[in-house]
């Protein structure tokens, strides 16, 4: 689809710096028009001449303001409608669309999308004068008012992208929620690695007591006594936790802890 540009007209101080800082002030932006007959064309208009072209106050024009934000908003008015939703912004009026920031990629697939849908609206009107009342023959259903046609092309695209804004919201809370489950089962590995390790040694430490309390006779028994006794167990003990803390190391040299 190709849109065609009014013709530019010359104006006192075009092309000087009053000319551009008149321009400035007045908000002269470009508006992609598209009229109930499917013709496209792209507009220089400035805040005034759109409130006059549509009939809607400055108040209403805000909230199409690409410096402003405002929340997704749909204005009924008497005589057209503004949209502000998603990445659209348009005001609908009986029998055009205005249009802005037509030019941005994420707004071309719905401007080929609405005006493919006008062309069709326009195409069925011609053969149903009185569409209002009556019915299309050749499809069986009515067809409804220019403005209703462009509204329906602006939710269903608007409603597009929040889909798809869910959808990927969807998956990247899925994909956040494995990692998680990925990182507790990784901790709990490790704290099974840390337990047996802890097992073992016990178990090593256990060993000593097992074989002291075998009912044979050794020389320790003649000569020992608490004194004996206790660097033994001390003993023990010392050798169960280096041997614990030296193979808590190597695990971790290995990379198999954090």
């Amino acid at each position: 689809m190709k849109f065609s540009e009014e013709p530019k007209v010359n104006r006192p101080g075009a092309g000087t710096g009053v000319g551009i800082r008149k321009k400035g002030v007045t908000g002269v932006r470009s508006w992609l028009l598209l009229d109930s007959t499917g013709d496209t064309h792209v507009i220089q208009a400035g805040k005034h001449a759109i409130m006059r072209r549509t009939g809607l106050p400055a108040r209403d024009l805000r909230i199409l303001d690409p410096l402003l934000s405002y929340p997704s908003t749909i204005l009924g008015r008497e005589r057209a409608i503004v949209i502000n939703l998603e990445h659209i912004k348009a005001i609908i009026t009986a029998n055009e669309v205005l249009l802005l920031n037509s030019k941005d990629p994420s707004v071309t697939p719905f401007v080929d999308e609405l005006h493919s849908r006008i062309v069709r609206y326009h195409s069925h009107a011609s053969k149903t004068p009185n569409h209002d009342s009556k019915e299309d023959q050749e499809n069986g259903i009515k067809i409804l008012p220019f403005e209703f046609v462009a509204l329906e092309a602006c939710l269903e695209a608007a409603c597009g992208v929040l889909d798809n804004e869910l959808r990927d919201y969807v998956d990247d809370t899925e994909n956040y929620i494995n990692i998680m489950l990925d990182d507790k089962q990784n901790h709990l590995l490790q704290m099974g690695v840390i337990l047996s390790t802890a097992t073992v040694v016990v178990n090593a430490f256990t060993v000593v007591a097992d074989v002291l309390g075998i009912n044979i006779h050794i020389p320790l028994f003649d000569d020992g006594g608490i004194k004996e006794f206790l660097w033994t167990i001390c003993g023990s003990t010392a050798g169960a936790i280096f041997f614990f803390m030296l193979a808590i190391l190597w695990f971790k040299h290995k990379g198999l802890l954090e």
